[in-house]
C-alpha cells in the first residue's frame, strides 16, 4: 500500500487531537463491516504515527472507490482510503507514513473482495453451475471452469437465436439462456465438462427475466409484450407450458424472482411497477397486487418507494431487494400476500449521471450485491434495525450488465468478464 488519503474536514491536524485526548475510538474495515474499539492506549500510538504531508493536488477520480477504513472518535467521522485520483471539496490530509497503515493492519487485517482475473468476454448474462460459469455473449454461449483458482476457458457455441441481451441462469447440469431479441429460450446440457444443445422454445417476444421456484420444478419467463409463461420443468431439462399471464400495471418488464417458499411471484418494470402473483403448488400464478410509484413529468411525487425505472430484483426469506433509477434501493417484506415497502436508501457513489443498476445478486454474509452500467460493483447490508446500508464499491468495471454469485467468487459481465474473489 503506497499512501493514504484521509478525508477530514476543516483543518486536518485536529485529528491528532482528538487521538490523543480520547479514551476510545472504532475502526471499521469497510468491505466486511468487522468493528474493533481502540483504547486509550491505541489512540495514543495512532496519534503519533500521524505525519501531514499539506494538500496535494489532486485529479478528478472516484473518491469511494478505494475506500478502507472508517474511524469513529466521539462524533467525529474519517474515512481512510488508497486512492492517487480523488477529488474531494473537504481538505485531504496525506498520511505518507506506512507505520500508520500497519498499526491499522494489526488491528483489523485488510481483505474484502478483490478482482483476481480479467477476461475479454463481452457478457450480457451470467450464470454459475458447480465449478462451471456460463457467459451470455452476443450470438453465442461461452463455458469457462475453475482450475487451481483460475478460470479457464472451455469452449463457445455460436446459435442463430443468440442474439444481444441475453439473460442466463442454471440448473441440474441444463442452461437456460433467453434471448431477448431472438424471442427464444435455448436450453442447454452441461455433461462432463461440455455443453450440448437440447431444446429451442419460441414465441416469447422480448424475454427479459428468467427465474426458478425454490424446488425447481417450475421456471418462470417474463417478456416484453407478452407477461409472465409459467413452465413445468422435466428431469431432461424440458419445459411444458402451464399458462401465460399478464396485467395492465406490467407495462415494460424488466427483471422477476420467486419468492424463497415459492407462494408468490413478483415481476418489476420500467413503468415504476411492482406486480405479485400468487403461486400454486402446480405452478399457477393468480394477480395478486400492483404497487406503482406515480410520477409527473419525469418527477417521482412525494411518496417514492424506490420502483422507478426498477431494474433489479432480488428475494431472500421474507424480504424482497428492488434496484431502480438514480441508484436506489428499496427493500420490502413479503411476510403477508401485498409486499410492504420497508426502507429505501441511494447508492453513494461519485459517478457521473444516473446509476442504472442491471442485475443483482445475494451473497454471504448477507450482502446485496449490484452490477451498475456506470461500470462499478456496489454492495449493500441488512443492518440489525432492518434498513439498507452501503458497504463499499468497486470501480472499474465497464458497463457491467449481468451479476453472478459461485463459491466464494462473484462473476460481473459486461465489456469484460470479471472474476471477484468475495
Amino acid at each position: 500500500m503506497g499512501f493514504l488519503f484521509l478525508l477530514f474536514a476543516a483543518d486536518p491536524t485536529g485529528i491528532q487531537g482528538a487521538l490523543e485526548s480520547s479514551d476510545s475510538a472504532t475502526i471499521k474495515y469497510v468491505a466486511t463491516g468487522q468493528t474493533v474499539v481502540l483504547t486509550a492506549n491505541d489512540c495514543k500510538e495512532f496519534a503519533k504515527l500521524i505525519e501531514f504531508q499539506g494538500e496535494p493536488r489532486l485529479a478528478p477520480g472516484l473518491p469511494w472507490t478505494r475506500e478502507i477504513y472508517e474511524f469513529r472518535i466521539g462524533d467525529l467521522r474519517v474515512v481512510l482510503f488508497s486512492e492517487v485520483n480523488v477529488l474531494f471539496e473537504d481538505k485531504l490530509a496525506v498520511l505518507r507514513d506506512s507505520r500508520l497503515w500497519d498499526a491499522i493492519r494489526k488491528h483489523i487485517p485488510p481483505g474484502g473482495p478483490k478482482i483476481v482475473q480479467i477476461h475479454d468476454c463481452v457478457g450480457r448474462g451470467v450464470a454459475v453451475s458447480g465449478e462451471f460459469v456460463i457467459v451470455g455473449e452476443p450470438s453465442r454461449l461461452s463455458l469457462f471452469r475453475h482450475e487451481n483458482d483460475k478460470l479457464v476457458h472451455i469452449e463457445s457455441h455460436q446459435h442463430d437465436k443468440l442474439h444481444d441481451s441475453l439473460v442466463v441462469v442454471a440448473h441440474n447440469g441444463f442452461i437456460y439462456v433467453a434471448s431477448h431479441w431472438g424471442d427464444a429460450i435455448v436450453v442447454y446440457e452441461l455433461r462432463e465438462g461440455r455443453l450440448s444443445e437440447r431444446n429451442v422454445y419460441e414465441g416469447f417476444k422480448q424475454p427479459c427475466g428468467l427465474a426458478f421456484s425454490s424446488d425447481h420444478k417450475h421456471l418462470y419467463v417474463v417478456s416484453f409484450e407478452r407477461g409472465v409463461d409459467a413452465f413445468a420443468v422435466d428431469q431432461d431439462g424440458g419445459l411444458t407450458h402451464i399458462q401465460t399471464v399478464n396485467h395492465e400495471k406490467m407495462e415494460l418488464p424488466t427483471a422477476i424472482a420467486v419468492h424463497p417458499q415459492g407462494k408468490a411471484v413478483y415481476v418489476v418494470t420500467h413503468r415504476n411497477a411492482l406486480v405479485t402473483f400468487e403461486r400454486s403448488r402446480k405452478g399457477e400464478l393468480t394477480f395478486a397486487t400492483a404497487e406503482v410509484d406515480e410520477n409527473v413529468s419525469g418527477f417521482i411525487k412525494p411518496r417514492d418507494r424506490g420502483l422507478m425505472f426498477a431494474s433489479a430484483i432480488a428475494a431472500a426469506n421474507d424480504t424482497l431487494y428492488i434496484a431502480g433509477l438514480s441508484g436506489r434501493i428499496s427493500l420490502w417484506k413479503t411476510d403477508s400476500a401485498e409486499p410492504v415497502f420497508v426502507d429505501m436508501c441511494k447508492a453513494r457513489t461519485s459517478l457521473d449521471g444516473q446509476v442504472q443498476f442491471n442485475n443483482c445478486a445475494l451473497g454471504k454474509n448477507g450482502y446485496l450485491w449490484l452490477a451498475s452500467g456506470k461500470g462499478s460493483l456496489i454492495w449493500f447490508e441488512q443492518s440489525k434495525d432492518g434498513l439498507l446500508k452501503q458497504t463499499g464499491q468497486m470501480a472499474g468495471m465497464e458497463t457491467a450488465r449481468a451479476i453472478a454469485r459461485g463459491d466464494g467468487y462473484l462473476y460481473v459481465v459486461g465489456d469484460k468478464l470479471w472474476v471477484i474473489k468475495e
